[in-house]
């Protein structure tokens, strides 16, 4: 297997250079692309009630929240076992996109990437910096009397993004490692006294009994429970550029997913007895951490502010794995020439993805100031007259049902490929149990992303729809464009023995 892409050999005189300048990040940076991308604060602040049962549909798995996130991390490391497969074979900035390449074609590839990586611009890349500049304006103006516009933070936070990510992958890596590692240790501290002091009415086993639930109250708990570990799969993308990525990034996608789960379990369990198994409480308290830092039993006002800083930080290391996977995606697209060549060029000096990051900058850019100037896009009318929401939050409550649609969509073109691609090269009982598993729990997944959602977020099918849609057409339209440049498999990147080469590996 040679070094490097094979593409790299394609540079053509007056076009960017088309190679990644870092070729020896280690297990923890790619370790910390997954976990930091997954943003298991942020989730743990936000996104359990929703499991328990806060949700559209009004149904969630209540006090058995653990047990749904065990089986939502058991499903996902069926996704992850199928990406992994690929991951052995395949150096791809590309990542998830060249898989489906490789698995289903050039056009059915293209359009993975073009719902993948749309969406890592717009969700994950626009939309995490501005939910984390617009808590940060309110923090600093209800805490601390700072008034600084969230518009203001949010480019401010785009022109720091785009230095981190140019500046070199490895800081880039270990700068969400410092972060998210710092952010995850703090509220699992917090978490642990909250269980040490014995929740409200003390500790109990409740959490860990289906019976607490219904079958399908778990269903809809572990439908959310999947936006747990959107992410995973990130490390896959920085491939090209890790030392040993056969042992490397398939070893990350599963310890990324076993971390969050033991992670994600502790917390769910200490918010299950810190709001006394009340599911009422705990489902509406919007944002339980912060609530339960508040409680004079387990913290204070300031703990409560502390540990908002602290989701703020996670966001932050968020927001630069969202930039360095879909910069890599942008890349990879673009030196296939599937967009256009130019986002192809790479820094002179450190070898990044600098126009594909430049690109994100500018759609960031340029969607906060629509939102400024719009105030917000979408209406913020709230069900209390006079009452308007932030006006950063409409919009980000839209695209953040959005982008984790589009991704799971890509999980399940994978989990479903896959299983035709993989059928004589791999043991068939896995394989068939990881695509079939993939493949309903990704359909399920975006049921539940859409199930009762009011307007507008019910309109976010329909969108995800529109835009790949485009993406098929602009497919079928170019098809001897995107489909001309490789065949399928004649990459020296790809390597795809028997099942029996795979034991012996």
């Amino acid at each position: 297997m040679s070094e490097h892409h094979s593409h790299l050999s394609e540079d053509v005189v007056g076009e960017p250079s088309r190679e990644l300048g870092e070729h020896h990040l280690k297990f923890p940076d790619v370790i910390a692309q997954s976990f930091g991308f997954m943003g298991p604060v942020f989730s743990v602040a936000f996104l359990m009630p929703l499991i328990v049962g806060a949700g559209f549909s009004g149904k969630g798995a209540g006090i058995a929240t653990p047990i749904a996130v065990i089986i939502a991390a058991l499903g996902t490391a069926a996704i992850a076992w199928m990406i992994s497969r690929y991951a052995r074979r395949m150096r791809a900035a590309g990542a998830l996109y060249e898989y489906v390449t490789r698995a289903a074609g050039p056009r059915a590839g293209f359009v993975a990437g073009w719902a993948y990586y749309g969406a890592g611009i717009l969700a994950f890349g626009a939309g995490t910096i501005v939910i984390v500049a617009g808590t940060l304006a309110d923090f600093l103006a209800e805490r601390l009397d700072v008034h600084i516009a969230w518009w203001i933070l949010a480019i401010a936070m785009t022109a720091a993004a785009w230095a981190v990510v140019t500046r070199g992958v490895r800081i880039a890596t270990r700068a969400q490692l410092a972060l998210a590692g710092v952010s995850a240790l703090a509220v699992l501290g917090f978490s642990l006294w909250v269980i040490v002091k014995g929740g409200l009415h003390g500790n109990s086993l409740a959490p860990f009994n289906p019976a607490e639930s219904s079958l399908e109250g778990i269903f809809f708990g572990v439908l959310y429970g999947v936006a747990l570990f959107i992410g995973f799969e990130t490390a896959a993308n920085l491939s090209e550029e890790t030392e040993n990525p056969r042992k490397s990034i398939p070893r990350a996608l599963f310890v990324s997913i076993g971390l969050g789960a033991v992670y994600f379990v502790i917390c769910a369990y200490a918010q299950a007895i810190g709001f006394g198994l009340d599911v009422g409480s705990w489902a509406s308290s919007g944002a339980p951490l912060l609530v339960l830092g508040a409680d004079p039993k387990f913290g204070s006002a300031t703990l409560s502010d502390i540990l908002l800083v602290i989701v703020v930080i996670d966001g932050l290391a968020v927001t630069i794995g969202a930039w360095v996977a879909t910069s890599h995606g942008i890349f990879s697209l673009a030196r296939d020439r599937r967009l256009p060549g130019v986002l192809a060029g790479t820094h002179p000096k450190y070898g990044t993805p600098r126009a594909a990051a430049t690109l994100l900058a500018v759609v960031t850019i340029v969607v906060v100031l629509v939102m400024r100037l719009t105030d917000g896009i979408l209406s913020r009318a709230t069900a209390e007259p006079g009452v308007l929401l932030p006006q950063y939050y409409p919009f980000w409550a839209w695209i953040a049902s959005l982008g984790p649609f589009l991704f799971v969509f890509v999980y399940l073109m994978i989990s479903a490929s896959g299983i035709r691609d993989l059928w004589n090269s791999e043991r068939r009982p896995q394989l068939l149990l990881a695509g079939v598993v993939g493949t309903l729990l990704t359909l399920a997944a975006m049921f539940g992303t859409v199930y009762k959602a009011p307007s507008p977020l019910n309109t976010v099918p329909y969108w995800a729809a529109g835009w790949i849609f485009a993406g098929i057409v602009i497919a079928v339209l170019y098809r001897g464009k995107i489909a001309g440049d490789q065949v399928p498999g004649s990459d020296p990147q790809i390597d795809i023995p028997t099942a029996g080469a795979v034991d012996q590996a």
